[in-house]
């Protein structure tokens, strides 16, 4: 059996995986079978995120993966994968990648994901985290970073998936119509000018 074969994980089979997340050679499989886990298994969720905080830094690692496998159903889980954000540790665009998974289930974290992408320190973390919006078909909150990724060259491969994500709000995303024109008319850039004049046209085309 490959890694993405069989059924739901049931509650019974959860003591059995979770020790292979210690083992490097297991720890793949171990984590694609968990991501399969069953709505009715309740008592997973709770053991990852006991594991985020395993002294092996590698565990934690896995913990913050799998619950991004795990999607929608790890919700729960949104609160200690913000928290591993904002500690600046190794795993925090892991744990972006698991906030973006989880999609429209993990909206809570919108307003700090919207902070990343507009503060200038975040570096790398930003591309993340706008990508993981983009996921989440956010509200109107999420416009002023997709607006924003426009006007940030180390943003300029973040682009088109912003780009992307405010034609997908439909009406909520007109809201940025008079941004976009203004980026239009002043930017000297030709590709995220002809970007945001691609969106504005998708904006304006009737629903």
């Amino acid at each position: 059996m490959t890694p993405h074969e069989g059924g739901e994980v049931s509650e019974s089979e959860i003591d059995e995986l979770l020790p292979r997340l210690r083992d490097p050679k297991t720890r793949y499989e171990a984590q694609c079978r968990l991501g399969r886990v069953s709505a009715r298994a309740t008592t997973l969720v709770p053991a990852l995120l006991a594991l985020l905080d395993d002294q092996d830094e590698d565990i934690r690692g896995a913990a913050v993966g799998t619950l991004g496998m795990i999607g929608p159903l790890a919700k729960s889980a949104v609160p200690a994968l913000l928290r591993i954000v904002a500690e600046g540790t190794r795993w925090r665009e892991e744990a972006l990648r698991s906030l973006g998974l989880m999609g429209t289930a993990a909206r809570e974290a919108v307003p700090d994901l919207v902070r990343i992408v507009l503060d200038g320190d975040c570096g790398d973390l930003r591309g993340e985290a706008v990508r993981a919006l983009a996921q989440m078909e956010p509200h109107a909150n999420a416009i002023p970073a997709f607006v924003h990724v426009f006007h940030v060259p180390e943003l300029r491969s973040e682009i088109y998936c912003a780009s992307q994500a405010l034609v997908q709000m439909g009406d909520v995303g007109r809201r940025a119509i008079p941004a976009l024109e203004e980026f239009v008319a002043d930017s000297a850039d030709s590709e995220p000018r002809n970007c945001a004049a691609g969106t504005l046209e998708s904006l304006r085309r009737p629903q």
